[in-house]
C-alpha cells in the first residue's frame, strides 16, 4: 500500500509543527485515538462543544438549587434563632 505524496507532505509539515519525528508523531496520534476510544473519521468539534454546553447547564442548575436551599432553609432557620 502506497501513501500519496500530498498526504506525506502534509504529515511532514504536521510533524515539524510539533517538533517531533514523524514516527513519534504517528505514535502519539495512535495513542490518542486508542486512549479516547475514537475513530479518526469521527468529528470531535460538535461533541466537545455539546459536552461543554451540557456541563454549563448542569452547573447552572446546581447553582439554582443551592440558592433555593439558602432561601428556603438556611435563612428561615437563622431568623428563628
Amino acid at each position: 500500500m502506497a501513501i500519496k505524496k500530498s498526504v506525506a507532505l502534509k504529515f511532514r509539515r504536521f510533524s515539524k509543527k510539533f517538533g517531533r519525528s514523524r514516527s513519534m508523531t504517528l505514535l502519539a496520534m495512535l495513542d490518542f485515538f486508542e486512549r479516547h476510544g475514537i475513530s479518526p473519521d469521527q468529528e470531535m468539534g460538535e461533541t466537545v462543544a455539546s459536552l461543554k454546553y451540557l456541563i454549563k447547564r448542569r452547573f447552572n442548575a446546581i447553582v439554582a438549587i443551592m440558592r433555593n436551599i439558602e432561601k428556603e432553609q438556611t435563612l428561615p432557620t437563622f431568623e428563628m434563632m
